[in-house]
């Protein structure tokens, strides 16, 4: 009987300790998620800001198309 609690009590510590190893690898998931969910979201509105950009460049010159054939290299 006291080998059998001593099997016990050596199983416990051992998944306790895979629990506490577990807990970490998720936790540094979790901030890895994070750093991910704020970078996409930074090159979103960076994203947005040139579709923007190119938005008003369009309407402030007139017609995209025309500017396109202006704007290329004489070898086109």
């Amino acid at each position: 009987m006291e080998d059998k609690l001593t099997e016990i009590e050596i199983t416990i510590a051992h998944q306790e300790s895979r629990i506490d190893e577990l807990s970490d690898i998720v936790h540094k998931q979790w901030l890895q998620i994070d750093l991910l969910n704020k970078k996409l979201i930074f090159a979103n509105n960076k994203l947005n800001e040139i579709e923007s950009f190119i938005d008003d460049k369009a309407n402030d010159d007139g017609a995209m198309g025309a500017n396109l054939e202006q704007d290329r290299p004489p070898h086109y």
